[in-house]
């Protein structure tokens, strides 16, 4: 059994949780039950004088818990007897991968590739394998979500362990529903808010199409090495899940409507970059199309 908490002081609470409800289930094994249930027979005679009679000797007695309950009890007892003492320390887990205190889901890209030594996040890469091995003509792709439970259980093995596999055992609109809320919980988004408000400006200039694609390819280029790599590794399987719009329903056009609100946001505590990207926002989903269209050229070294 293990425990998922986001904070080092939530273990010490669980830990402090979970002994006092031991002492509690041990303690109730010899604390009788405050209340008795009468039979018929008892409560029928409780309006004459035997029955009261025969009630305040009952009441003398203090009443025994039923067996079976109090084997209910000594098992909730031993259980967690059990769990203190077998369940292996956080340091070990961690060495042996099977913890990890580095989490990817509400991370930075720049701390997770650090971590992982990695140009993009390891997960992003096997979510997309997965993905892809499903069949990217599945209809609803990315459009569709999956069911929410499973969503939140593929993001705790994926925050708890290095060592796991996307590639069976997920529903593809699971997988396509925990590669958006990888991006959406990100600390900071995929495309910073400066960096789309200069590719709004170009996009929206005047100038020659492909002066303004060499200055949009430009910009992306500005990007930290770890948002350049993944937006990179993103589009490019977003490309191919257009080239499939026949089948699976997304056009261009859908996929950045599906995309864009997990690609940037403003930047929290900038009231004035805020009110910018609000007004870049109505171009959102043209721009994150534009360069979904434009993917091979943007991103070619």
């Amino acid at each position: 059994m293990l425990l998922y908490w986001d904070e080092p002081g939530a273990r010490k609470q669980w830990s402090l949780a979970l002994e006092y409800a031991k002492d509690l289930a041990t303690k109730r094994m010899y604390q009788p039950s405050s209340q008795q249930q009468q039979t018929p027979q008892q409560s029928a005679s409780s309006h004459s004088g035997w029955g009261k009679q025969q009630q305040q000797q009952q009441s003398q007695t203090p009443p025994q818990p039923k067996p079976r309950e109090s084997k209910q009890r000594v098992s909730i007892a031993q259980r967690l007897n059990d769990f203190f003492r077998r369940r292996p320390a956080l340091d070990e887990l961690e060495k042996k991968g099977i913890v990890r205190n580095e989490p990817v889901f509400g991370s930075t890209l720049r701390q997770i590739c650090a971590h992982e030594r990695s140009d993009a996040p390891r997960f992003l890469s096997r979510c997309i394998e997965a993905i892809e091995g499903h069949g990217l003509e599945t209809e609803g792709i990315y459009r569709l979500g999956g069911n929410a439970a499973t969503v939140q259980k593929l993001r705790l093995l994926v925050d708890q362990t290095e060592d796991y596999d996307l590639t069976t055992g997920w529903d593809i609109f699971v997988l396509t529903s925990a590669l958006k809320t990888f991006l959406r919980e990100l600390r900071e988004p995929l495309i910073p808010s400066a960096t789309f408000q200069l590719i709004t400006e170009h996009y929206q200039s005047s100038a020659k199409p492909s002066a303004k694609r060499e200055s949009i390819r430009q910009v992306l280029r500005t990007l930290p090495p770890a948002h350049y790599n993944t937006l990179r590794l993103l589009f490019h399987h977003l490309t191919r899940v257009v080239q499939c719009s026949e089948r699976n329903q997304m056009s261009s056009q859908n996929v950045a409507l599906m995309m864009g609100p997990n690609l940037v946001w403003p930047a929290s505590g900038d009231a004035d970059g805020g009110l910018c990207l609000t007004s870049n926002l109505m171009f959102q989903n043209q721009v994150v199309e534009y360069i979904l269209l434009e993917t091979e050229f943007l991103f070619t070294d």
